[in-house]
């Protein structure tokens, strides 16, 4: 099953972005329940960013992706 991109370029790069430096920050306190839910969040926008593709826009039909 291949995911239809959904996510633009400068969305992508936020993700990417945002989802690494939490995750990162999910690291430094990976002993507590905030930093395991950091870890996790920032590595799934990040994968956001990496794949093109979100899931949430998937269900509510958004896209901001150029499609030209």
């Amino acid at each position: 099953m291949l995911l239809k991109q959904n996510v633009g370029p400068y969305d992508r790069a936020i993700r990417i972005a945002a989802g690494s430096a939490i995750a990162a920050l999910g690291l430094f306190k990976r002993k507590t329940q905030t930093g395991k839910l950091m870890g996790i969040m920032g590595l799934c926008w990040a994968m956001e960013g990496f794949l093109g593709h979100c899931f949430f826009y998937d269900l509510v039909g958004i896209s901001t992706k150029d499609e030209t």
